[in-house]
């Protein structure tokens, strides 16, 4: 692996979780409350949170840059592609229940989230059979 793709998945591993948590506690936090009640005080508490763990992002960048990348076999990544396809199905289907606008917003980014994991998978599929062609002795 590159030390970009190391850099970049290490920050992954550590900032994207930090981030969907201490903005969910935002919005959550933000909607108890009323505008006057001090949202930018809110703010930089979820902010200066968000940033602790950050450093931790450093032995994660090591071992990244250390490590071989272990490719999938083509079945195990076709597998995972149709799971997600049938979850992305599955949302789908659920949308045709949704109440009201935030319900079919939330409906629809997550069929697109488990779509987008499908194309990925596929992608996945498709390295790992070239990474087996080019393996094979003739």
């Amino acid at each position: 692996m590159t030390s970009r793709q190391a850099l970049w998945q290490a920050i992954a591993t550590v900032a994207v979780p930090s981030a969907v948590f201490w903005s969910a506690v935002f919005v959550y936090e933000f909607n108890a409350r009323t505008a006057s009640e001090g949202w930018l005080w809110l703010l930089s508490v979820c902010v200066v949170l968000f940033a602790l763990p950050l450093p931790l992002a450093i032995p994660i960048y090591k071992r990244y840059r250390r490590a071989p990348r272990v490719i999938k076999s083509p079945r195990y990544q076709g597998f995972l592609a149709a799971f997600f396809g049938a979850l992305s199905g599955g949302c789908a289907m659920d949308l045709l229940h949704s109440r009201d606008r935030w319900q079919l917003l939330f409906k629809s980014t997550l069929c697109l989230t488990m779509l987008l994991g499908c194309v990925v998978q596929i992608q996945y599929a498709i390295k790992a059979i070239k990474a087996l062609v080019r393996t094979e002795p003739m």
